[in-house]
């Protein structure tokens, strides 16, 4: 009885970790950033009518020889903030420097097409209860357009979701 307890359970754990698509080998880790790559120059904000301002919202750049990938957001304003995505130990991975002056790092954990979703992993933040970045989704939709979804935890609970469609300039 114990051994098929430990056989059903080691079968469940491993069923549950093949289930996630987690961005773990050289392969998709360096395709996932190529997509990243392929961002750079600059994005605007998009208004109600799904028309191009004159806003710029982010700026991205190729950064490092090409192993990293710079996002600025609200370049030149007081709510500057830098994004830096990479690859480390075959995982995709960012460091979002914030102005609430933490560095939440996250993994990306699923890439679908041109989505790529990113989850805290609790390193460069005091501890969840702290208020940082912890969720991100970038999408590059197939009119060229980029929406990304941003999610704010706060006392381990969402506060705040910050939500911008871009159109490249």
């Amino acid at each position: 009885m114990k051994r098929s307890f430990i056989y059903f359970f080691t079968l469940l754990c491993l069923t549950a970790c093949s289930s996630t698509r987690d961005i773990r080998d050289d392969g998709e880790a360096a395709a996932s950033l190529e997509l990243l790559k392929k961002l750079s120059g600059t994005w605007v904000a998009v208004d109600e009518h799904g028309q191009p301002t004159d806003q710029v919202s982010n700026v991205f750049r190729v950064t490092a020889g090409g192993t990293a990938v710079e996002e600025t957001v609200f370049p030149g304003s007081e709510h500057e903030m830098v994004t830096l995505y990479f690859v480390r130990d075959g995982r995709l991975q960012l460091t979002h420097y914030c102005m609430k002056g933490n560095q939440p790092h996250m993994f990306a954990e699923a890439a679908r097409g041109k989505e790529l979703e990113f989850v805290c992993d609790g390193t460069g933040v005091a501890s969840e209860d702290e208020g940082h970045m912890h969720h991100a989704l970038l999408r590059l939709g197939d009119d060229g357009r980029l929406s990304t979804r941003w999610q704010f935890l706060e006392q381990g609970k969402e506060t705040h979701v910050a939500e911008f469609t871009l159109a490249r300039r």
